[in-house]
């Protein structure tokens, strides 16, 4: 998980409509949880229903956590449809719980860190009724417990077995494994913020195009890298390095050299390479947009805004790590997803 988005005042002021919807929504969201679904429910029809003063306060913590932990996501979900927004705040909550784990880790105690993701994995189990118990009384679990029907398991547990995997100190073996982590995680929240985009759309479909999900893969590559060249510093200076193993022996780095700022020209090789992978799989994703029905083209909104500011802001910088711009938000950002939404970009 990245240190948390600095937000500027300009930002500020353009969002200040997205405040005052943040309060309407907050102030019962229990009252907006009704999503079409003809599909039967899978959650655990043993579980007792939270009072309706639990689920509020459930909901309101959830959007919380994601104002406050990853307010690009926040933002963007502000112009999705009302009516998914209850569960969606809960899924971005949800996720960004188990992106905290590693801020919550100290280095070489991955032990912690795997019973904070077991939590998590036996709060599902109980969910889904693969597990006997009560619920964890925890704001998300409770959301959770109302909108599991709605996201798929499998998605779900993709989010918490990609964290397990990665969860150690140690770099990425190739760049196609943190490819693959990006799918897990990014591509497993973009499908899941399209199922619900699905549902609140008059076919009820959920079925996702072979184009859209090539559209997401691309997405999901992209972000990865990007968010694996944003996070290298703060990473770093924690003595935590995840920069993949075959481009470092490509260009004859260690840890060492890109924290003392050694071989210069290497390293700005090396995250030049990567961010024009970054911008080609970008591209990629853009060209499936035609195909993409215009509701769904919402999710992956946020991350598309996010590459264009990053990828920019590296090409500028002569590809510098150490570039203030590459851990600032972005200036407008609310406006950015209105035109976005309007022209039907992505």
């Amino acid at each position: 998980m990245l240190p948390q988005i600095i937000i500027t005042s300009s930002e500020q002021k353009t969002a200040s409509f997205s405040t005052a919807l943040c309060r309407a929504i907050g102030n019962d969201l229990s009252e907006k949880s009704s999503i079409k679904n003809k599909k039967p429910s899978q959650r655990n029809p043993q579980l007792k229903p939270p009072s309706k003063k639990a689920i509020n306060e459930a909901l309101n913590q959830c959007l919380q956590i994601t104002r406050e932990r990853d307010y690009t996501n926040y933002v963007a979900a502000l112009v999705m449809p009302s009516e998914i927004q209850p569960a969606l705040f809960t899924l971005l909550a949800f996720n960004v719980e188990l992106a905290i784990v590693r801020d919550q880790v100290i280095r070489n105690s991955g032990v912690s860190g795997i019973y904070r993701l077991q939590f998590w994995k036996d709060a599902l189990d109980v969910l889904y009724g693969q597990a006997k118990g009560p619920l964890p009384r925890q704001p998300v679990a409770i959301a959770l417990s109302l909108f599991g029907h709605h996201f798929d398991e499998h998605l779900l547990r993709n989010l918490i077995t990609a964290r397990q995997r990665t969860l150690g100190d140690r770099p990425f073996e190739s760049l196609n494994d943190v490819k693959k982590y990006g799918i897990e995680t990014t591509g497993s929240v973009t499908q899941l913020i399209m199922h619900l985009l699905s549902r609140s759309h008059e076919t009820n479909e959920i079925l996702l195009s072979e184009e859209t999900i090539q559209a997401v893969k691309s997405m999901s590559h992209a972000i990865s890298i990007i968010t694996l060249i944003r996070s290298t510093m703060p990473l770093l200076s924690r003595g935590i390095f995840l920069l993949p193993n075959d481009l470092m022996e490509k260009y004859q780095l260690n840890a060492d050299d890109i924290l003392g700022n050694k071989k210069q020209n290497a390293v700005r090789d090396l995250v030049k390479e990567l961010t024009n992978i970054a911008e080609e799989e970008l591209l990629k994703s853009r060209q499936y947009r035609k195909s993409i029905k215009p509701n769904l083209r919402l999710a992956l909104m946020a991350s598309g805004v996010t590459l264009d500011h990053l990828v920019k802001t590296l090409h500028k910088s002569d590809y510098n790590l150490l570039h203030t711009r590459l851990q600032r938000g972005y200036d407008l950002l609310a406006w950015r997803f209105w035109w976005r939404k309007l022209l039907g970009h992505y």
